[in-house]
């Protein structure tokens, strides 16, 4: 591991994991960092499972300090981003690359910027495997492989024979359903620096003539010079009508012409220019979600809302605040995105095992191919029939050409979060599934109609999806 920064303990603690079936296995460190600090922070913040962590201090840009730590021996390497500025790490990592060039190993590289991401496989060739961490079977056949959802590669095992699923006439007595659409009006609230990300995904994932009402108080010319700057021109995105609201979104007299009850759902992110005050952005985020519900009780006639909104938080002192506030804790999906490091941690592990986990990503994540959703058990069992996980997966198969991954139990608001559970062992034992959702790995291009009553229940899922 040739840097450190604010992945590098999370991305430890995945190898001492994968590693620990194989009895152990080497963690070599080379950054900046003292080594006796560096081993003590390890210490105690990892459990090693018999992985072996040793840690030097170096220059990654100084081959000297390269063949110090033996590099051109490692099975692979994984190059961190060291730096908060995503334009200056990536600078670095060129320069590190530069040095790496001439060894033959497997490299992985944290990217900072989307853009940079084909310039830095010309650099690293096929030798390299880039990751931007901020976006974060059929017949088979000579070279074709599996695709295997466990927890490591001795938690599972391979049935000797074809799986044996009850006959039912699903296919002859269930009407198909179709998919939530996306919503076709949305609010977006603050001016996160990777905005233009944000509005590339939702170009994707929603159907022509969607409506966008971005509000901030960022100035119209600065908005769109920023967004040229970052490669977005707001006529490219052909799904999407963008328009500028210039305005506080925690003021009451700056949002009194905003029509709340209108949208399809909200979206409140963290503002750029409150980004190194944790404390002082949620409670921003705070203000703004309870304004935006206020308003909207007031232009609605409805005594329950009805728009679904994700809102973005910074300080896990503020998550846990809200999680023991139901009133507050039901008003949102609360989500805090500097959690999702750890997500981000784990994918470096697992490309740094296995590279070819990269383009399994790539399609999942990105814009295109297929998608994770997690859709109604309804879809694929009807109200009051009892049938196992394999059913389920076949229902999900011939019906939609879907695999399901898993499921979760629907809890009610203020109530604790369910746990998902994927690729269950349990896959034999009969349930009614009509409390649960299912997981599910489809198409991304797939577009149908829902009925407007379910539809509310599940636009907030897409929401999700794009603020995370």
């Amino acid at each position: 591991m040739l840097g450190w920064g604010d992945k590098s303990m999370g991305f430890i603690r995945e190898l001492c994991l994968a590693n620990e079936s194989e009895g152990g296995g080497v963690v070599v460190i080379l950054s900046h960092r003292p080594k006796d600090e560096l081993d003590m922070e390890i210490r105690t913040m990892v459990l090693l499972r018999g992985t072996k962590v040793i840690c030097c201090t170096g220059n990654p840009l100084f081959a000297a300090d390269l063949l110090k730590v033996s590099v051109h021996r490692a099975r692979s390497i994984t190059i961190m981003s060291t730096h908060p500025e995503t334009s200056m790490s990536d600078d670095a990592l060129v320069r590190v690359l530069l040095t790496l060039k001439s060894l033959v190993s497997h490299i992985v590289a944290d990217v900072g910027q989307l853009d940079n991401k084909q310039f830095m496989r010309m650099i690293g060739g096929d030798i390299l495997e880039a990751l931007v961490s901020r976006h974060i079977v059929g017949r088979l056949v000579r070279g074709d492989a599996i695709i295997v959802l466990a927890e490591d590669n001795d938690s599972y095992t391979a049935l000797l024979h074809p799986v044996q699923i009850p006959w039912s006439d699903y296919h002859r007595s269930f009407q198909k359903q179709p998919l939530p659409p996306p919503p076709r009006r949305i609010l977006l609230c603050g001016w996160r620096r990777d905005l233009h990300t944000i509005l590339h995904l939702l170009q994707h994932l929603s159907q022509p003539g969607t409506v966008v009402d971005l509000v901030n108080p960022t100035d119209i010319d600065e908005r769109l010079d920023t967004f040229r700057a970052d490669g977005l021109d707001l006529d490219s995105l052909t799904n999407l009508n963008v328009a500028h609201i210039v305005g506080n979104s925690a003021s009451k007299r700056q949002l009194t012409n905003v029509h709340v009850a209108s949208y399809d759902c909200i979206m409140v992110v963290t503002d750029k220019d409150h980004e190194g005050e944790p404390m002082g952005s949620d409670s921003h985020i705070l203000k703004s979600v309870m304004l935006l519900r206020s308003l909207e009780l007031k232009q609605s006639r409805r005594v329950f809302h009805q728009v679904p909104c994700v809102a973005e938080v910074l300080d896990t002192r503020t998550q846990k605040t809200i999680a023991h506030n139901p009133l507050i804790d039901g008003t949102a999906e609360w989500i805090n995105s500097n959690d999702l490091v750890c997500y981000v941690s784990r994918m470096l592990a697992m490309i740094s095992e296995n590279r070819f986990v990269n383009a399994i990503f790539d399609d999942v994540l990105g814009d295109h191919g297929s998608t994770f959703d997690v859709l109604p058990a309804s879809r694929y069992a009807e109200s009051g029939e009892k049938i196992n996980f394999w059913q389920l997966a076949q229902r999900a198969s011939v019906q939609y050409d879907e695999i399901v991954c898993g499921y979760v139990y629907m809890t009610k608001a203020g109530h604790d979060v369910a746990p998902v559970v994927l690729n269950p062992r349990d896959k034999v034992t009969p349930r009614y599934w009509g409390k649960f959702c299912v997981v599910v790995l489809r198409d991304s291009a797939q577009r149908t109609t829902f009925t407007e009553k379910e539809a509310l229940r599940w636009k907030i899922h897409v929401v999700r999806l794009t603020i995370s």
